[in-house]
């Protein structure tokens, strides 16, 4: 019978070696990918290629039996904002009904590479938009649901 370690680690050590196919996909396409895998937490940091974002790149990580990633600022700091999904299953059993496993396997490597390239030229055109609509780069917005109470204070 097998303890709960053993199961969790198995778990673990599943999640590390689909991170590293997940790596090699994206290193073979020539990305450029930071390499967290013996972290507490392992993730891949995929580098952003594109200059006009915010961000520099996402996080990939494995979280229970699902690959996912999300926007990350910087390599080593935390990721924010909403998980995408990662569904490499899904995409090799889409393939693998009109062609053979190791051409399938193949396409999945590209859909990869393409997913994140397509994540990011969209990320792109929608922050090009809100900063357009916003009146530029350069200005601050400013949101604000209660009064203006700055003109207010005195000096004594």
């Amino acid at each position: 019978m097998k303890t709960f370690n053993e199961f969790v680690n198995r778990k673990s050590i599943e999640g590390i070696t689909h991170l590293e196919l997940i790596r090699d996909a994206l290193k073979k396409d020539g990305s450029n990918v930071g390499d967290y895998l013996k972290e507490e937490d392992p993730y891949l940091y995929v580098h952003n290629k594109n200059e006009n974002l915010s961000f520099n790149g996402v996080r990939v990580y494995k979280i229970g039996d699902i690959m996912a990633y999300r926007i990350q600022k910087e390599e080593k700091t935390h990721p924010y904002g909403r998980a995408y999904l990662l569904d490499i299953e899904n995409m090799f059993n889409e393939f693998l009904e009109d062609m053979e496993e190791k051409e399938a396997g193949e396409k999945v490597i590209d859909e990869i590479s393409n997913e994140f390239k397509n994540f990011f030229k969209k990320c792109a055109k929608l922050e090009k938009d809100f900063f357009k609509d916003a009146g530029g780069l350069g200005q601050i917005i400013i949101k604000s649901t209660g009064t203006d109470y700055s003109n207010k204070v005195h000096k004594k």
